[in-house]
Protein backbone atom coordinates (compact mmCIF):
# COMPACT_ATOMS: atom_id res chain seq x y z
CA UNK A 1 0.00 0.00 0.00
CA UNK A 2 1.34 3.32 -1.10
CA UNK A 3 2.06 5.81 1.90
CA UNK A 4 -0.13 9.34 2.76
CA UNK A 5 2.61 11.19 0.37
CA UNK A 6 1.86 8.43 -2.33
CA UNK A 7 -1.47 8.35 -2.19
CA UNK A 8 -1.31 12.12 -3.15
CA UNK A 9 0.83 11.50 -6.10
CA UNK A 10 -1.51 8.87 -7.36
CA UNK A 11 -4.63 11.53 -6.71
CA UNK A 12 -3.01 13.69 -8.47
CA UNK A 13 -2.10 12.15 -11.52
CA UNK A 14 -5.57 10.29 -11.97
CA UNK A 15 -6.72 13.90 -12.06
CA UNK A 16 -4.35 15.23 -14.36
CA UNK A 17 -3.42 18.27 -12.48
CA UNK A 18 -0.35 18.96 -14.19
CA UNK A 19 -0.70 22.62 -16.44
CA UNK A 20 -1.34 22.45 -19.71
CA UNK A 21 2.25 24.51 -21.02
CA UNK A 22 3.77 21.29 -19.51
CA UNK A 23 1.13 18.85 -21.66
CA UNK A 24 2.13 21.23 -24.63
CA UNK A 25 5.88 21.33 -24.03
CA UNK A 26 5.87 17.11 -23.43
CA UNK A 27 3.90 16.91 -26.43
CA UNK A 28 6.23 19.00 -29.00
CA UNK A 29 9.33 17.13 -27.39
CA UNK A 30 8.20 13.62 -27.56
CA UNK A 31 6.34 14.17 -31.07
CA UNK A 32 9.49 13.75 -33.08
CA UNK A 33 9.95 10.18 -31.73
CA UNK A 34 6.34 8.92 -32.16
CA UNK A 35 5.50 9.31 -28.39
CA UNK A 36 2.21 9.71 -26.67
CA UNK A 37 2.12 12.86 -25.03
CA UNK A 38 0.16 11.46 -22.37
CA UNK A 39 3.34 9.25 -21.45
CA UNK A 40 5.88 11.90 -21.35
CA UNK A 41 3.50 14.41 -19.37
CA UNK A 42 2.90 11.79 -16.80
CA UNK A 43 6.75 11.51 -15.90
CA UNK A 44 7.12 15.58 -15.48
CA UNK A 45 3.89 14.95 -13.56
CA UNK A 46 5.61 12.41 -11.38
CA UNK A 47 8.69 14.07 -11.19
CA UNK A 48 7.03 17.45 -10.09
CA UNK A 49 4.83 15.82 -7.53
CA UNK A 50 7.75 14.15 -6.20
CA UNK A 51 9.98 17.29 -5.99
CA UNK A 52 6.65 18.66 -4.52
CA UNK A 53 5.15 16.14 -1.77
CA UNK A 54 8.95 14.41 -1.07
CA UNK A 55 7.69 11.20 -2.23
CA UNK A 56 9.89 8.12 -1.25
CA UNK A 57 7.37 5.56 -2.40
CA UNK A 58 7.07 7.13 -6.13
CA UNK A 59 11.12 6.53 -6.87
CA UNK A 60 10.01 3.47 -8.42
CA UNK A 61 6.95 3.80 -10.73
CA UNK A 62 8.85 7.18 -11.81
CA UNK A 63 11.99 5.00 -12.86
CA UNK A 64 9.74 2.18 -14.66
CA UNK A 65 8.12 5.22 -16.71
CA UNK A 66 11.16 7.02 -17.40
CA UNK A 67 12.47 3.41 -19.22
CA UNK A 68 8.87 2.86 -20.86
CA UNK A 69 9.72 6.55 -22.21
CA UNK A 70 13.10 5.21 -23.32
CA UNK A 71 11.73 1.91 -24.84
CA UNK A 72 9.37 3.63 -26.68
CA UNK A 73 12.01 6.19 -28.35
CA UNK A 74 14.07 3.51 -28.91
CA UNK A 75 11.79 1.27 -30.53
CA UNK A 76 9.89 4.90 -33.05
CA UNK A 77 13.44 5.41 -34.39
CA UNK A 78 13.93 1.87 -34.90
CA UNK A 79 10.40 1.50 -36.72
CA UNK A 80 11.27 4.64 -38.51
CA UNK A 81 14.58 3.36 -39.89
CA UNK A 82 13.23 0.02 -40.70
CA UNK A 83 10.20 2.05 -42.70
CA UNK A 84 12.99 3.51 -44.44
CA UNK A 85 15.15 0.94 -45.13
CA UNK A 86 12.05 -0.60 -46.78
CA UNK A 87 11.06 2.01 -49.03
CA UNK A 88 15.09 2.31 -50.47
CA UNK A 89 14.55 -1.61 -50.84
CA UNK A 90 15.49 -2.81 -54.49
CA UNK A 91 15.32 -6.58 -56.28
CA UNK A 92 17.64 -8.98 -56.63
CA UNK A 93 17.83 -10.87 -59.97
CA UNK A 94 14.44 -13.08 -60.22
CA UNK A 95 15.11 -16.34 -59.53
CA UNK A 96 12.17 -17.61 -57.58
CA UNK A 97 9.26 -17.15 -59.68
CA UNK A 98 7.03 -20.43 -60.68
CA UNK A 99 4.19 -17.80 -61.56
CA UNK A 100 2.36 -17.89 -65.19
CA UNK A 101 4.16 -17.44 -68.40
CA UNK A 102 7.07 -19.80 -69.63
CA UNK A 103 9.75 -17.42 -68.23
CA UNK A 104 13.70 -18.35 -68.12
CA UNK A 105 15.65 -18.86 -64.95
CA UNK A 106 16.65 -15.88 -64.05
CA UNK A 107 14.26 -13.98 -65.41
CA UNK A 108 16.04 -11.77 -68.12
CA UNK A 109 16.75 -7.63 -67.06
CA UNK A 110 15.83 -8.29 -63.74
CA UNK A 111 18.19 -7.57 -60.36
CA UNK A 112 19.93 -4.42 -59.68
CA UNK A 113 22.89 -5.86 -57.48
CA UNK A 114 26.26 -5.69 -58.62
CA UNK A 115 25.64 -4.50 -61.66
CA UNK A 116 28.85 -3.91 -63.83
CA UNK A 117 30.02 -3.27 -67.36
CA UNK A 118 32.87 -5.27 -69.54
CA UNK A 119 35.93 -3.39 -70.77
CA UNK A 120 34.15 -3.91 -74.20
CA UNK A 121 30.96 -2.16 -72.92
CA UNK A 122 29.04 -5.14 -72.46
CA UNK A 123 26.40 -4.68 -70.28
CA UNK A 124 24.05 -7.88 -71.14
CA UNK A 125 24.28 -11.34 -72.57
CA UNK A 126 22.03 -12.36 -75.51
CA UNK A 127 19.54 -13.84 -73.26
CA UNK A 128 19.57 -10.89 -71.49
CA UNK A 129 20.79 -11.65 -68.18
CA UNK A 130 22.67 -8.21 -66.41
CA UNK A 131 26.61 -8.48 -66.54
CA UNK A 132 27.88 -7.55 -62.79
CA UNK A 133 30.89 -7.23 -61.31
CA UNK A 134 31.34 -11.27 -59.90
CA UNK A 135 31.19 -12.10 -63.65
CA UNK A 136 34.42 -11.16 -64.42
CA UNK A 137 37.90 -9.81 -62.83
CA UNK A 138 38.03 -7.02 -65.17
CA UNK A 139 34.32 -5.93 -65.42
CA UNK A 140 33.65 -2.30 -63.51
CA UNK A 141 31.04 -0.94 -61.44
CA UNK A 142 28.45 0.91 -62.84
CA UNK A 143 28.07 3.76 -61.24
CA UNK A 144 24.62 4.86 -62.18
CA UNK A 145 23.12 2.31 -60.39
CA UNK A 146 24.51 2.74 -56.51
CA UNK A 147 22.97 -0.15 -54.76
CA UNK A 148 23.99 -1.87 -51.31
CA UNK A 149 23.98 -5.39 -49.44
CA UNK A 150 22.41 -4.69 -45.87
CA UNK A 151 21.39 -8.25 -44.18
CA UNK A 152 19.75 -11.05 -45.41
CA UNK A 153 15.86 -11.75 -44.96
CA UNK A 154 14.14 -14.96 -45.14
CA UNK A 155 17.26 -16.31 -46.45
CA UNK A 156 17.51 -13.44 -49.44
CA UNK A 157 20.05 -11.23 -49.68
CA UNK A 158 18.44 -7.54 -48.85
CA UNK A 159 19.29 -4.81 -51.35
CA UNK A 160 18.64 -1.17 -50.59
CA UNK A 161 19.26 1.62 -52.95
CA UNK A 162 21.41 5.19 -52.69
CA UNK A 163 20.08 6.96 -55.51
CA UNK A 164 17.87 9.04 -53.16
CA UNK A 165 18.42 8.68 -49.51
CA UNK A 166 16.24 11.09 -48.62
CA UNK A 167 13.31 13.36 -49.67
CA UNK A 168 15.82 16.18 -50.04
CA UNK A 169 17.18 14.02 -53.11
CA UNK A 170 16.90 15.43 -56.19
CA UNK A 171 14.56 13.81 -58.76
CA UNK A 172 14.46 14.40 -62.13
CA UNK A 173 11.05 15.70 -64.02
CA UNK A 174 12.98 14.95 -67.45
CA UNK A 175 16.13 13.32 -67.91
CA UNK A 176 18.14 14.01 -70.95
CA UNK A 177 19.67 10.31 -71.20
CA UNK A 178 16.04 9.24 -71.61
CA UNK A 179 15.65 11.41 -74.67
CA UNK A 180 19.06 9.74 -76.39
CA UNK A 181 17.61 6.69 -75.69
CA UNK A 182 14.27 7.31 -77.56
CA UNK A 183 16.75 8.83 -80.49
CA UNK A 184 18.84 5.56 -80.60
CA UNK A 185 15.58 2.99 -80.46
CA UNK A 186 14.70 5.62 -83.60
CA UNK A 187 17.72 5.38 -85.53
CA UNK A 188 19.34 1.96 -84.44
CA UNK A 189 22.78 1.10 -86.45
CA UNK A 190 26.03 2.93 -85.39
CA UNK A 191 23.63 6.16 -84.69
CA UNK A 192 22.17 4.31 -81.72
CA UNK A 193 25.68 2.88 -80.50
CA UNK A 194 27.04 6.47 -80.72
CA UNK A 195 24.05 8.01 -78.22
CA UNK A 196 24.54 5.34 -75.92
CA UNK A 197 28.35 5.68 -75.76
CA UNK A 198 27.81 9.34 -75.17
CA UNK A 199 25.96 8.61 -71.56
CA UNK A 200 28.72 6.15 -71.09
CA UNK A 201 31.47 8.71 -71.37
CA UNK A 202 29.51 11.43 -69.41
CA UNK A 203 29.48 8.65 -66.56
CA UNK A 204 32.80 7.56 -66.74
CA UNK A 205 31.84 4.35 -67.52
CA UNK A 206 33.46 1.71 -70.55
CA UNK A 207 31.93 2.68 -74.18
CA UNK A 208 30.53 0.05 -76.08
CA UNK A 209 32.60 -2.02 -78.86
CA UNK A 210 31.40 -5.43 -78.86
CA UNK A 211 28.61 -4.44 -81.18
CA UNK A 212 28.88 -4.27 -85.04
CA UNK A 213 26.12 -1.56 -86.53
CA UNK A 214 23.97 -4.25 -88.57
CA UNK A 215 23.24 -6.40 -85.02
CA UNK A 216 19.90 -5.60 -84.60
CA UNK A 217 19.19 -7.61 -81.67
CA UNK A 218 22.42 -6.87 -80.10
CA UNK A 219 21.72 -3.45 -80.29
CA UNK A 220 18.08 -3.15 -78.66
CA UNK A 221 19.53 -5.52 -75.87
CA UNK A 222 21.74 -2.55 -75.40
CA UNK A 223 18.96 0.17 -75.52
CA UNK A 224 16.63 -1.78 -73.21
CA UNK A 225 19.45 -2.56 -70.44
CA UNK A 226 20.73 1.07 -71.06
CA UNK A 227 17.43 2.39 -70.21
CA UNK A 228 17.29 0.07 -66.95
CA UNK A 229 20.16 1.39 -65.86
CA UNK A 230 20.27 5.09 -66.58
CA UNK A 231 16.88 5.68 -65.87
CA UNK A 232 17.25 3.72 -62.73
CA UNK A 233 14.22 4.59 -60.25
CA UNK A 234 13.10 7.33 -62.64
CA UNK A 235 9.67 5.36 -63.22
CA UNK A 236 10.66 5.48 -66.87
CA UNK A 237 11.83 1.59 -67.27
CA UNK A 238 8.01 0.88 -66.98
CA UNK A 239 6.78 2.23 -69.78
CA UNK A 240 9.59 -0.44 -71.78
CA UNK A 241 8.77 -3.44 -69.79
CA UNK A 242 4.97 -3.52 -71.09
CA UNK A 243 6.57 -2.37 -74.68
CA UNK A 244 8.80 -5.18 -74.93
CA UNK A 245 6.29 -7.47 -73.12
CA UNK A 246 9.09 -8.41 -70.15
CA UNK A 247 8.48 -9.71 -66.98
CA UNK A 248 5.56 -7.76 -65.04
CA UNK A 249 3.76 -9.68 -62.42
CA UNK A 250 -0.03 -9.04 -62.21
CA UNK A 251 -2.00 -10.54 -58.77
CA UNK A 252 0.29 -13.69 -58.19
CA UNK A 253 3.20 -14.49 -56.00
CA UNK A 254 5.19 -12.48 -53.24
CA UNK A 255 8.38 -11.49 -53.80
CA UNK A 256 11.16 -13.03 -51.00
CA UNK A 257 10.76 -9.71 -48.43
CA UNK A 258 7.11 -11.18 -48.52
CA UNK A 259 5.45 -8.59 -50.69
CA UNK A 260 2.37 -9.43 -52.75
CA UNK A 261 2.32 -8.77 -56.78
CA UNK A 262 -0.92 -6.62 -57.03
CA UNK A 263 -2.81 -6.99 -60.11
CA UNK A 264 -1.56 -4.92 -62.89
CA UNK A 265 -4.18 -1.86 -63.74
CA UNK A 266 -4.45 -0.15 -67.66
CA UNK A 267 -3.61 3.79 -67.83
CA UNK A 268 -6.28 5.29 -69.15
CA UNK A 269 -5.95 7.14 -72.47
CA UNK A 270 -7.40 10.87 -72.48
CA UNK A 271 -10.68 11.99 -73.64
CA UNK A 272 -9.29 13.78 -76.12
CA UNK A 273 -7.68 10.77 -77.76
CA UNK A 274 -10.84 9.05 -78.54
CA UNK A 275 -12.45 12.44 -79.29
CA UNK A 276 -10.14 13.25 -81.91
CA UNK A 277 -9.50 9.84 -83.67
CA UNK A 278 -12.81 8.77 -85.96
CA UNK A 279 -12.34 5.54 -85.52
CA UNK A 280 -12.64 5.75 -81.63
CA UNK A 281 -15.87 6.17 -79.31
CA UNK A 282 -15.64 7.39 -75.32
CA UNK A 283 -17.62 4.65 -74.53
CA UNK A 284 -14.89 1.93 -75.58
CA UNK A 285 -12.38 3.45 -73.16
CA UNK A 286 -11.25 -0.03 -71.32
CA UNK A 287 -13.22 -2.28 -72.74
CA UNK A 288 -10.19 -4.31 -74.43
CA UNK A 289 -8.75 -4.69 -70.67
CA UNK A 290 -9.43 -7.87 -68.76
CA UNK A 291 -11.88 -7.65 -66.29
CA UNK A 292 -8.92 -7.35 -63.21
CA UNK A 293 -6.82 -4.89 -65.66
CA UNK A 294 -9.48 -2.61 -66.50
CA UNK A 295 -9.26 0.86 -64.97
CA UNK A 296 -12.04 2.61 -63.09
CA UNK A 297 -13.45 5.23 -65.43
Amino acid sequence: MPSEEGAKCFSFLRTRKYSRSDQRRCGLQCTGYGLPATLACEVRAWESRRRRFGCSDCKSRLQGLRDTRQRRRTDALEQGLRSAEQGRMVNPQITWWDGPGDWPNPIPYTGYQDLGLLPDGCAVTEQGISVTVDDAANAVEDTRVPVELVGVFNNFPKWVQNKYTDLGSDMPIANWEEAWLIRAEVEGGETAINLVNEIREHHGLPTVTYLSADDADGIRQMITEERRRSLFLEGRFWSTKIRERLWFPRGYGVTPYSVAYQDGIRMVMPTSEFELNEHLQVSQRGTLCAPEERPNI
